[in-house]
């Protein structure tokens, strides 16, 4: 019920002399006041603008791209950078709601801008391959992305950088002269690495963060998932996964885990047992798996939010931040070195 109906009711009682005055008045001492929402029209016309940028920057790449000499490239789409940072930048601080959101988009579509003005620098000034560029310009969008991410804490913020993230890792690793599906090893690391950071709480929101490792993790497990020695790996990643997302008891680990199975499993069973039997059997299993991890996963005791675990039982939820953070740089250090020997 809203509050101006909650304090119709209590006039409508008083008129009626169901309550006295003085009732009354205290019963609407204790109704909160009304918030007044932010309209909804300023966020409606900052994504139409930002949408026609996108247009516009479109129709100059299809019609005029070649017309408009490398310096005009330049200025077309790092205008849009500096415009999509500065609206972001003047909406004002502390607002909540459709502001906070609005300047969320904004500043994520202006390290996107950043991003193609970086990579056309590197193209079209240095003459860099596309390789090249895409590292070029992955790295220097992430310090850009963290700033902004720690200036606005918003979701949109934590996805921008930890895509910058995955972006940088990979593209350095495609540099090697026998990167194959290495990229894809250091993609899957990065996820792994983020997953641990959010288990920590290093970066937060804890469950977008892992959210995002998972993924990261299962792009890996796919991306290697054809080689013979990308096989064991494949397995055992939706297969941790599953684990981790039974101890910490997040749902949205286990779906992407789910995918992750159903994506990597078939594949390499048809290949090392070849004939429509042995995908169906693989699903098969999966399947079966899967049914068994959602039934130990719903028997398990959840203990509500504000109470804390009961004693001698391990809480997996949160991690200790040293630990994460050990964990991660370690796995970031093994992995380098990995595919430094691997794709020389």
């Amino acid at each position: 019920m809203r509050n101006t109906e909650i304090t119709a009711l209590i006039e409508r009682w008083t008129a009626d002399g169901v309550v006295t005055t003085e009732q009354a008045r205290r019963m609407s001492a204790d109704v909160p006041p009304s918030v007044r929402r932010g309209s909804l029209l300023p966020e409606g016309l900052g994504y139409l603008g930002g949408a026609l940028v996108a247009v516009a920057l479109s129709l100059a790449t299809g019609w005029y791209w070649a017309d408009l000499g490398r310096a005009g490239r330049l200025a077309v789409v790092g205008g849009a950078a500096v415009a999509f940072a500065v609206a972001g930048a003047a909406v004002p601080a502390g607002t909540a709601g459709v502001a906070r959101r609005l300047r969320a988009v904004l500043w994520a579509l202006a390290c996107a801008a950043l991003f193609g003005f970086l990579v056309l620098l590197a193209d079209d000034s240095f003459g860099w391959s596309g390789r090249t560029a895409l590292s070029f310009a992955a790295a220097l969008v992430l310090p850009c992305a963290g700033a902004l991410w720690a200036l606005h804490r918003n979701p949109l913020q934590h996805v921008v950088t930890y895509v910058s993230f995955v972006v940088l890792a990979a593209s350095l690793v495609a540099l090697l002269p026998s990167a194959g599906v290495l990229p894809g090893v250091a993609a899957g690391a990065a996820g792994w690495a983020w997953g641990l950071l959010a288990w920590g709480g290093v970066v937060r929101p804890r469950q977008l963060g892992r959210a995002l490792g998972a993924l990261g993790a299962v792009a890996g497990a796919v991306a290697v998932a054809g080689e013979g020695w990308g096989v064991a790996p494949a397995v055992a990643t939706p297969a941790l996964l599953i684990a981790a997302a039974v101890l910490m008891r997040d749902v949205v680990v286990l779906a992407i885990a789910a995918v992750g199975t159903v994506l990597v499993v078939p594949g390499i069973v048809t290949r090392y047992f070849p004939g429509a039997i042995g995908a169906a059997l693989a699903l098969l299993a999966a399947g079966l798996l899967l049914v068994v991890v959602a039934v130990l996963t719903a028997r398990r005791p959840r203990p509500p939010r504000a109470a804390a675990a009961p004693a001698g039982v391990r809480d997996w939820t949160v991690g200790p931040a040293r630990i994460a953070v050990a964990g991660a740089a370690v796995l970031l250090a093994a992995t380098t070195v990995i595919v430094v020997i691997a794709g020389r």
